[in-house]
């Protein structure tokens, strides 16, 4: 038979094996809170970090594409300006010839249709008749060509400009 003394020793081992195996079982519970916790911070601060390079990418492509367009405006103004200059230069030596035989008469068809005629020296260039058109018209001679009616030719500035209008064939032709 038990003694009461051994009774108690036993209750005692087993009141002490379950409260180790409780406080195992806490510890363990701790345990993976606390890394579930410092894993939900770690995936915060992954999610941070992801945001702030998504931000700072977009803030370097806005600001190359603002770059870039402060740099398209700056081309177009001084393409601008330099059509503009052109344009002045070309004003002041634009005088049409008086009749003569070194004169012929070319006659223009518009985009809108309408017609126009003038006078050239016959050894001014087809250039001559590009500025002629640039700058009574404001025609952009890269946006247009010149082409003549009969022998059916045309005309680019750039390349044909050096030509002298007897050269080219567009003698009286208005």
């Amino acid at each position: 038979m038990e003694t009461y003394s051994s009774m108690n020793e036993k209750r005692e081992k087993s009141s002490s094996s379950k409260k180790s195996t409780a406080t195992t079982a806490i510890s363990m519970l701790h345990e993976e809170q606390d890394f579930a916790y410092n894993e939900s911070i770690r995936k915060d601060k992954e999610r941070e970090e992801a945001q702030r390079k998504k931000d700072e990418l977009e803030a370097q492509q806005q600001a190359l594409e603002d770059l870039k367009w402060q740099h398209d405006a700056k081309v177009k103004r001084e393409k601008e300006e330099k059509l503009l200059k052109l344009k002045a230069e070309l004003e002041k030596s634009m005088t049409e010839p008086d009749e003569g035989t070194n004169v012929t008469k070319i006659m223009f068809k518009l985009p809108d249709n309408s017609r126009v005629r003038r006078r050239f020296l016959k050894t001014s260039t087809v250039q001559d008749v590009f500025n002629f058109l640039f700058v009574t018209y404001d025609f952009k001679p890269e946006e247009y060509c010149i082409v003549s009616s009969y022998p059916k030719k045309m005309f680019i500035v750039g390349q044909d400009g050096a030509l002298d209008i007897a050269e080219a064939q567009l003698m009286n032709s208005a």
